[in-house]
């Protein structure tokens, strides 16, 4: 295997009122250079790191 910078990614999660279409949670999250060793490894990050944001804001 080959390593070397995956570059940088973002990832934006939003929960919208399917009524009216309001805003109720947002998250964003970005993560830069040398953070991980592949692309997928990037986004299994990120995803991790929403679900954890997400359990926190479910249990408040």
């Amino acid at each position: 295997m080959f390593g070397g910078k995956t570059g940088t990614g973002s990832l934006t999660v939003t929960i919208e009122n399917g009524r009216d279409g309001e805003l109720l949670w947002r998250f964003f999250k970005t993560m830069g250079d040398g953070i991980a060793t592949s692309t997928d490894d990037l986004i299994e990050r990120m995803i991790k790191r929403w679900r954890e944001i997400s359990l926190i804001q479910s249990r408040q």
